[in-house]
This record gives structure tokens, C-alpha cells and sequence, in this order.
């Protein structure tokens, strides 16, 4: 976790995200191949650290090790401007409330 933690750090300083290979993700896993339980091993330890990936909700990490993904801070601008991004039911609430308002 100690490793996972200091990736974590390397996220905020970075402004909340930044890309990182899957290969520094298994590494700080402590694991050394990646497959599918191995993913989902290391997206729950992400989320213990305050981590998430961009990438369709409840989708998998990539299972190679050169691959790359972007991370983001749980608590940051980035996140919640993903999150918003995401919520498409939300948007349209609001593009309704503002044709509501405008008459349209």
C-alpha cells in the first residue's frame, strides 16, 4: 500500500492527474504479471488511496503492462469535472431547465 500511497502523492503534486503506465501500477501493486484479478486488485487498492482512472465507469484497467492510463485525485477539480462529464443524466436535466427558462 506504502507504494500505491506514493503514487498517490506523485497524482497531487502533478495537479490531480496525470498518465501512468500499468506497468508502475503493477510495480507498486507488488505483483509481477497483470491479468484480470490483478487489475481489479490494483484498482481497489487506487480507490483505498483516493485514486480512480479515466475510463468508462466500472471498466477494467488494461491487462498490458504498456499500456498506459490516465489517474486522477477522488478529491480534485479534475474529478469532479470528469464526474460531471459522466453524469449525462445530470446534463440533461440542465439543458431541460434552461430551455424551461428560456421558453424553447
Amino acid at each position: 500500500m506504502a507504494a500505491m500511497e506514493e503514487v498517490a502523492k506523485r497524482v497531487a503534486a502533478a495537479g490531480g492527474y496525470m498518465k501512468i503506465s500499468m506497468r508502475e501500477l503493477r510495480e507498486a501493486h507488488g505483483t509481477l504479471k497483470l491479468g484480470r484479478g490483478v487489475v481489479q486488485e490494483i484498482h481497489k487498492e487506487m480507490t483505498a488511496v483516493g485514486l480512480e482512472h479515466c475510463g468508462h465507469p466500472g471498466s477494467d484497467l488494461p491487462t498490458s503492462q504498456g499500456a498506459s492510463v490516465w489517474v486522477y485525485s477522488q478529491n480534485s477539480p479534475v474529478a469532479d469535472l470528469i464526474e460531471a462529464v459522466r453524469d449525462t443524466d445530470g446534463a440533461e436535466k440542465t439543458i431541460q431547465q434552461i430551455r424551461d427558462l428560456v421558453g424553447a
